[in-house]
């Protein structure tokens, strides 16, 4: 048996620690220890324009309105990279950030109730092995916990096979950070096939931000370069919640998830959602529409009451599901392999990406798989030097309900937010109407160079970005709803990040 504690030994653990803590590399007996990589992110700017939802995830005229609101954010990460024998990769990161939860809440005796939080964890942990070639590994596999990016192109908008839910059919973008922050975390098993011009990966990931937690999705991706990548071509499918821990949670049999078909005509089996739209159109003076809503809110009574013979039996009714195949696909174009003028170092492409966020369609919330559609186009510009990279992006998305997730969050059933029927903010000429005024986002990224390893970039946006919340504690703290409620809304913000 060997002495553990052998002082020689000790020796070579402690050289090998502090080569990589100074960022040497380090290689013996086959294992290779890159250097270590750490660096530092100060962003700051302001919200020009938006809301966040109370603590019961609704938006309302009561709620905070932030008005040039200002923002800080502090992020620091360390990781390092090992190699065993030309096949194993092994990459460990720790990472965190610093900032303040809104809304700001004021307490006069002590000036306010404000408190920084900080979310610290890996920020990677994961092992590849690859089979085949080390230098051109045909297929490797990997596990843990990693950043996911498919859309080299896309600096904040797109990314929705991995950053958007079907029902309800929502959006992300951002997280801890807004600037750069513009790939999916996973924490799964990664595959990845790849010969020439064409790449394949799978992936199996758990769910670890929105309730029903741990159900397990499968997600194909394919890419294919044209002409050394004049064109790169790129679909995708992700069969969201395919393995589901627990059914009972992923499909809740409860009256608030259910739906039902009479004489022909669906509905939703809780009548809070008709006699919403009824005290709306009552309140507005539209009494033809308030009578029939009020109509279906009488019928409603008869059938979701046990003791009435009319009544809507379990046979009869069906569930809304978090669970959907999401559909991508995406193209580029690399201008600058055509234009032979010099532009600059930066790159010059237009590209696009769409999806479907859900491919089943489901009576009442979710009849129509268009309107459930995101569409992005976007482009980077020459900067002639002056900059590194300019960036501009644009996205439609056509969809009928709030960009929110209070639903499925708080009580776990795959609904869409449901406005309260006399709430102004919300509601101005048609119920629901604001759903009407958020279908544009725009984001333009601006980055230089300032030294070597120190780069600033400024980005002002209206995405979907959510702030962490005071009073919410799923999906990473962030709110339910974004926080650019309108068309109108925006933010600016700038990101000094430096790095080794």
């Amino acid at each position: 048996m060997k002495n553990r504690s052998n002082p020689a030994t000790f020796g070579k653990a402690a050289a090998l620690a502090l080569a990589a803590f100074l960022g040497f590399g380090y290689a013996e007996d086959g294992i290779v220890y890159k250097p270590l990589k750490f660096g530092g992110v100060q962003e700051f700017g302001s919200i020009a324009k938006g809301v966040v939802a109370n603590d019961a995830g609704i938006v309302s005229s009561t709620n905070p309105r932030l008005q040039y609101e200002w923002v800080d954010h502090f992020g620091t990460f360390l990781t390092q990279e090992v190699v065993v024998d030309q096949r194993l990769n092994l990459q460990v990161g720790l990472g965190g950030v610093f900032e303040f939860p809104k809304p700001e809440h004021v307490i006069p005796k002590y000036g306010s109730s404000m408190y920084k939080l900080f979310f610290v964890g890996p920020s990677v942990a994961k092992a590849v092995y690859a089979f085949g070639d080390p230098e051109k590994p045909v297929f490797s596999l990997g596990a843990g916990l990693f950043p996911y990016k498919y859309n080299p192109d896309a600096v904040d908008l797109g990314e929705y096979l991995f950053r958007s839910t079907p029902y309800p059919s929502t959006i992300f973008t951002g997280g801890g950070l807004f600037v750069n922050d513009d790939a999916a975390y996973l924490q799964g098993l990664h595959g990845r096939f790849q010969m020439k011009d064409l790449t394949v990966d799978a992936l199996l990931a758990t769910e670890t931000s929105l309730p029903p937690l741990y159900d397990w999705s499968l997600g194909l991706v394919a890419d294919y370069r044209i002409a050394d990548g004049l064109v790169d071509l790129g679909v995708g499918v992700n069969f969201k919640r395919l393995l589901q821990v627990k059914p009972s949670r992923t499909v809740r049999e409860v009256p608030a998830n259910a739906y039902f078909s009479r004489h022909g005509t669906d509905y939703y089996a809780d009548a809070s959602y008709y006699k919403a739209q009824k005290d709306f159109y009552a309140g507005a003076g539209d009494s033809v529409r308030a009578a029939s809503y009020q109509s279906i809110v009488d019928s409603l009574s008869h059938w979701l009451n046990p003791s009435d013979p009319a009544y809507v039996t379990d046979a009869e009714r069906n569930y809304y599901t978090p669970a959907g195949t999401i559909l991508m696909a995406r193209a580029s174009l690399d201008l600058k392999k055509l234009i032979k003028v010099d532009l600059g170092n930066a790159p010059f492409k237009l590209f696009t990406e769409a999806a479907i966020l859900g491919w089943k369609d489901y009576p009442v919330f979710y009849e129509d798989k268009w309107k459930r559609a995101p569409v992005m186009v976007g482009a980077h510009l020459p900067t002639f030097n002056l900059l590194d990279q300019i960036t501009v992006q644009f996205e439609y998305f056509n969809s009928p309900w709030a960009n929110n997730t209070y639903n499925l969050g708080a009580q776990n059933v795959a609904i869409p937010y449901i406005p309260s029927g006399s709430e102004p903010l919300f509601s101005k000429n048609q119920y629901n109407d604001i759903t009407k005024h958020d279908d544009y986002a725009w984001v333009l990224l601006l980055r230089k160079e300032l030294y070597p390893h120190l780069n600033l970039s400024a980005q002002f946006a209206r995405d979907h970005m959510r702030t962490v919340g005071t009073n919410w504690f799923y999906g990473g703290r962030l709110e339910p709803s974004e926080v650019l409620y309108r068309n109108s809304n925006w933010y600016m913000m700038a990101q000094l990040g430096w790095s080794l």
